[in-house]
């Protein structure tokens, strides 16, 4: 089940940043040419499509290394192309609703791929993009509230509007991404702020 779904991933991907995204899953097809069911899809160049690629394809490269190490090559190879070409493309998307969801996503997949190459770039952008994930958070009490609350996430440094989340509900992803650099960087100057954010 899981290759098969590493194939689709695979499969969607045109290799230059563009991919099929998605497509509406509740038409099934009645194997006739020409009718409602025959779908067609826009492909993207999306930042957000392309690092959760990169964070699932990546996750699969130690599991195929032994028993199919060409298939587990290829995964992380596109892994690595899949993040490059999201990296070079957030500027492009980044607007003040998306922000944290944007960077925490981006921590994720470079802290995947860190874990997966051992590069020490990944490792640098992962602390980068942390930085501004706790920018986007509520640190202190809010005490001009009636419940004094604070940890939650807006959707950007501007902390304007709270982060909350309607279809793909990444909840997880801001933690996610800071426990990962705790696992893998414990000894890093900037490791207590991550602490703090976390708790």
């Amino acid at each position: 089940e899981a290759r098969w779904g590493l194939n689709w991933l695979l499969g969607t991907r045109f290799g230059d940043g563009y991919r099929d995204g998605g497509i509406i899953v509740g038409i099934w097809t009645d194997n006739v040419i020409g009718t409602k069911d025959d779908m067609e899809t826009k492909a993207t160049n999306d930042p957000f499509d392309n690092f959760i690629s990169s964070v699932a394809i990546a996750l699969a490269v130690p599991y195929y290394t032994s028993i199919d190490p060409v298939f587990s090559d290829w995964c992380r190879k596109a892994a690595m192309k899949d993040y490059d070409f999201a990296v070079e493309n957030m500027g492009r998307i980044l607007n003040q609703k998306n922000e944290t969801e944007l960077y925490s996503t981006a921590t994720v997949a470079s802290m995947h791929l860190y874990q997966c190459t051992h590069e020490q770039r990944y490792l640098e952008n992962a602390v980068s993009y942390a930085k501004v994930i706790m920018e986007c958070q509520q640190l202190e009490r809010r005490k001009d509230w009636s419940i004094a609350l604070h940890g939650f996430f807006y959707e950007s440094r501007n902390k304007r509007c709270p982060l909350t989340f309607f279809h793909r509900s990444n909840e997880e992803l801001m933690i996610e991404g800071l426990c990962l650099l705790l696992k893998n960087a414990p000894g890093h100057p900037d490791s207590s702020k991550w602490m703090a954010s976390c708790k």
